[in-house]
């Protein structure tokens, strides 16, 4: 069995990190700052908005760096996953929490004409979170896989050739054994 480079893992887990910070972070943030440039005086974000969006988004932060920092198919990666999912999971729910999903805006096109626009993201909120949620299905089929196949991986050591290391592939016990279950 080929050993992962743990420093590998440590880079596809800032790689991760990085790209969630800049997707639930820094975008939401550009897009308030440019909405208090050009409608400033028509939407002021809170600064619970803004609390939410960064408290929430560090902590979904945090398990994507470790669920891509384990390793493949080990317990300790579909903890991660399963809090990762719960992170966001609460992420999605801060933007119901601080009022972001629910926008007023109106624009004075001449005096006294206003122009209104309402965008209530609740729904689409609301989907978002039960498809997560039937995600937790597919995490615990994952945390079974990864018990049975840990639990095998310490039973079965496989040659693959004299003088190689141990492999607990499938491909490794199909060439040995020849795919014949006994």
């Amino acid at each position: 069995m080929v050993k992962e480079n743990p420093l590998k893992n440590i880079l596809k887990g800032i790689i991760s990190a990085a790209f969630y910070g800049v997707s639930l972070i820094l975008i939401p943030l550009l897009i308030f700052r440019t909405l208090e440039a050009y409608a400033g005086s028509y939407f002021t974000p809170t600064p619970e908005m803004k609390f939410w969006i960064i408290a929430m988004g560090m902590v979904v932060i945090a398990f994507a760096f470790g669920r891509e920092s384990s390793s493949k198919r080990s317990i300790q990666r579909v903890i991660f996953n399963t809090l990762l999912t719960l992170g966001n999971m609460f992420y999605i729910y801060s933007y119901w929490l601080s009022g972001v999903a629910n926008i007023d805006l109106s624009l004075e096109l001449m005096p006294g004409t206003l122009l209104g626009f309402n965008l209530n993201l609740g729904t689409l909120l609301g989907i978002e979170l039960g498809v997560i949620g039937l995600k937790i299905i597919v995490l615990l089929y994952d945390l079974i896989d990864a018990i049975i196949y840990m639990s095998k991986r310490k039973k079965t050591k496989i040659k693959v050739n004299p003088g190689d290391t141990e492999s607990d592939t499938f491909a490794a016990y199909l060439e040995e054994d020849g795919g014949r279950q006994s």
